[in-house]
């Protein structure tokens, strides 16, 4: 082949091509189609929606997985504010309970908000 058929090839190649930087510029990946990729043995182009559906679907998982985290979270948060409320209570109750014997009772004066439990001594 000459030089000339080369030149004359390569500029019918050139008159048929359009430069990247003149292509449309788009806002959107619907509907859009990679550059050509071979599959099996011919050539194909694959939409744009098929190369992100991973990433997609990751993030859709990650998603569902906060989600998750944080109703787990507020279960935990729920629990935890009425095992404290429950401990006070207990508290409360507690010190409203006094254990004395038939002689320390008779040495005090009671509180009206206490409960005494008197024993019998064992002497």
């Amino acid at each position: 082949m000459t030089d000339e058929e080369k030149n004359e090839i390569i500029n019918a190649i050139r008159a048929e091509s359009v430069d990247v930087n003149d292509l449309e510029k788009v806002e959107t990946l619907d509907d859009a189609t990679s550059l050509p990729a071979t599959q099996n043995g011919k050539v194909v182009t694959v939409p744009i929606s098929l190369l992100a559906k991973p990433a997609i679907d990751a993030a859709a998982n990650a998603d569902a997985a906060a989600e998750h985290a944080e109703e787990e979270a507020n279960k935990a948060t729920e629990a935890a504010t009425s095992a404290n409320a429950a401990a006070k209570e207990a508290q409360k109750t507690a010190d409203m309970n006094v254990f004395l014997s038939k002689d320390e009772f008779k040495e005090i004066e009671p509180e009206d908000d206490k409960l005494y439990f008197v024993f019998e001594n064992e002497e």
